[in-house]
């Protein structure tokens, strides 16, 4: 059993982005603060694979599922990224089966696909036991997430989620609506329509959907619609949104303090 993908059907997931701050303590701050899971950006973040490591091991250290976003379903990125520890692959721009089924193949070990094996590794926490009970492990306990931004990943959503070893769809609202000509317009009925669509179809073949999102206001809609995996803002937004807020507080208190005092 995944005990992460159990836990998203059952009552749903949360979790938040880590874009490009690099310290080992952001984990276990996301933690304390009560997410589920992390998406280490290695998609748009400038990540290199030794600070991808060392957040990996934290997040698995302090019981932060951890979710790497990859720009391609290259070996080079599915094997080192899976081989380091992490838990979970997210594919960015999927808008095909056949990357799908690259990304499946490449992240599974044979039977059910042809990942390369070195198992004294981070993700065997170096103490892997039986190869043959550790392998079907890893197929049982490695989840595969397809990123769908674009009209072309909407249209072949159905075959791109029927895929064997992808466990879900998950939305990236930014660039899908910007693919649809209306960027940032998440109440226009053509998203709210596509939106709806994919969680269907998601649920159809009896996989997860998921939302990437800074807009508390919008995953609480989707949550109540059935999304189950949401992922909330990232380090960045979190600090500019909390940095802007106290500024202008303080300097509108500034300003009312010299108001008085001028009187």
């Amino acid at each position: 059993m995944n005990h992460f993908l159990e836990k998203a059907r059952q009552g749903g997931v949360l979790g938040t982005m880590l874009s490009e701050l690099n310290s080992p303590n952001l984990p276990r701050i996301f933690r304390a603060c009560g997410f589920d899971f992390l998406i280490l950006d290695c998609e748009h973040g400038y990540f290199d694979y030794t600070s991808a490591a060392n957040l990996i091991a934290v997040s698995r250290l302090c019981g932060l599922f951890p979710i790497v976003r990859i720009p391609l379903a290259g070996r080079e990125n599915v094997q080192k990224y899976l081989d380091m520890g992490a838990a979970g692959l997210l594919l960015a721009m999927t808008e095909t089966r056949e990357q799908a089924e690259q990304l499946a193949a490449l992240a599974k070990y044979p039977p059910q696909g042809k990942r390369g094996i070195s198992l004294q590794r981070p993700h065997s926490d170096y103490c892997p036991g039986a190869t043959g009970a550790y392998l079907e492990k890893a197929n049982r306990e490695t989840v595969l997430f397809a990123q769908i931004e674009s009209q072309t990943g909407v249209s072949n959503a159905a075959a791109i989620a029927g895929v064997p070893g992808i466990d879900g769809i998950i939305i990236g609202p930014n660039d899908l609506t910007l693919d649809l000509g209306c960027v940032g317009q998440y109440d226009h009925p053509d998203v709210i329509r596509i939106f709806r669509f994919l969680a269907r179809t998601a649920a159809s073949c009896q996989k997860l959907c998921g939302l990437i999102s800074s807009s508390l206001p919008l995953l609480e809609r989707w949550k109540k619609e059935g999304f189950s995996l949401l992922s909330w803002n990232s380090e960045i937004g979190m600090l500019l949104n909390e940095g802007k807020r106290g500024a202008r507080l303080l300097k509108a208190a500034e300003g009312a303090t010299v108001s008085i005092e001028g009187r």
